[in-house]
């Protein structure tokens, strides 16, 4: 009976169980045989209690494992020769940036009042709100925008959906049962959802559940429960959200595989010194040099002089360059990143030991990782010179 009740408490909060909608069977012995059935009010709820608690840890010795009624159907329907599906006809989405295209420059913003909710565009010059969208029982709840204004988020009971382009189609959806808050990443690569639910009993505490979903396919990355004494300090009280905080700029090589800023040196070289004579080439050599080893402090690199290490780079100014940019396979897991050939570049010493020459490696390995205090300096406040 107590696992009755602790089943249809969990099922309980995420939405409305029928009336006799719980029935767990029992063997001989009186003791229940491991599974239930739990019938809900609508299809959404059911779904919602699929993603919710599928897999969910009731403790260390019972895990549960959920799937639709329908399921069993579905599976017995297979048959026994594959048939390969028919491909869906290509359907172009909407620009998400169109509002970017805006002759005037203008920005939108987004009001919400009762069951209303409009998009207008911001302009100065007729001191009114000019209408975009609007759109009626949108969201029970609130419309966030994501940072660089791409989507337009509504949040709802049963999760988060986005909305972007000229006509506000939906973009992707993301299933959380009674979601509160949400927080995209500054690059909208991915969306944080977080909720608080009430615990069983007096006795326990609420519980938490935050997730991370991948905004452009709309699958779940990582999800966080527990009690929610793990995600306050101090004395806190109640969840402050985010709970988190996302990394700054730099991504650690998360975009080897869309950008080619591993080619700045040459092409600043070749385009910037050759071609379009932005700059000097004594200038340039020193903005990739002795500038980034003086910024970051280096005590014996970024020049030649003596008792300094010998890192040399020996190139053709007449020809240097690199050559078309490609994938290579040869990351962890097989994982591709872009790559280039340099082009007018003999030779490369580091340490004073040749470690390529003509594009071939040498098979020397003289680098030595540089330690904070024993290579380093406190770099200057005001650059001297």
């Amino acid at each position: 009976m107590r696992g009755c009740t602790v089943v249809k408490k969990i099922y309980g909060q995420i939405g409305v169980v029928r009336e006799n909608g719980l029935f767990m069977p029992k063997g001989a012995d009186g003791i229940t045989k491991g599974f239930a059935f739990v019938e809900f009010h609508n299809h959404a709820e059911a779904a919602a209690a699929i993603e919710q608690t599928n897999g969910y840890k009731l403790d260390k010795a019972h895990v549960f494992k959920v799937s639709k009624f329908d399921d069993f159907s579905k599976y017995d329907a297979v048959p026994a020769t594959y048939k390969a599906p028919e491909p869906k006809p290509y359907v172009p989405r909407e620009n998400t940036a169109s509002y970017m295209l805006d002759d005037r420059g203008r920005d939108q913003f987004a009001i919400r009042f009762g069951d209303e909710t409009e998009v207008h565009w911001n302009d100065a010059q007729v001191k009114e709100p000019v209408d975009v969208y609007k759109r009626s029982f949108w969201t029970e709840s609130y419309v966030q925008w994501s940072p660089r204004g791409n989507y337009l988020a509504t949040v709802h009971r049963q999760g988060v959906a986005l909305w972007g382009g000229p006509g506000f189609a939906r973009f992707a959806k993301f299933s959380h049962n009674g979601v509160q808050f949400i927080e995209f990443s500054p690059c909208e690569r991915y969306l944080a959802s977080g909720s608080t639910h009430d615990p069983a009993n007096a006795r326990e505490q609420a519980q938490v559940v935050v997730n991370f979903f991948d905004v452009r396919s709309g699958g779940k990355l990582r999800s966080f429960q527990g009690p929610i004494s793990d995600f306050v300090t101090g004395a806190q009280r109640g969840l402050t959200w985010p709970v988190f905080k996302w990394a700054g700029a730099s991504d650690a090589g998360a975009h080897l595989d869309m950008t080619d800023s591993f080619a700045y040196f040459p092409q600043l070289l070749s385009i910037g010194v050759r071609e379009k004579k932005l700059i000097g080439l004594e200038e340039a050599v020193r903005q990739i040099t002795s500038r980034p080893a003086q910024l970051l402090g280096l005590s014996d690199r970024g020049a030649l002089k003596p008792g300094y290490r010998a890192d040399l780079v020996i190139f053709d100014p007449d020809t240097i360059g690199h050559g078309p940019i490609h994938t290579r396979f040869d990351l962890p897991a097989g994982a591709g990143r872009l790559f280039a050939e340099s082009v007018g570049v003999s030779h490369v010493f580091v340490n004073g030991t040749e470690t390529f020459r003509d594009g071939k490696f040498q098979g020397e390995y003289p680098g030595r990782a540089i330690r904070s205090g024993r290579d380093t300096m406190t770099p200057p406040m005001v650059e001297a010179g």
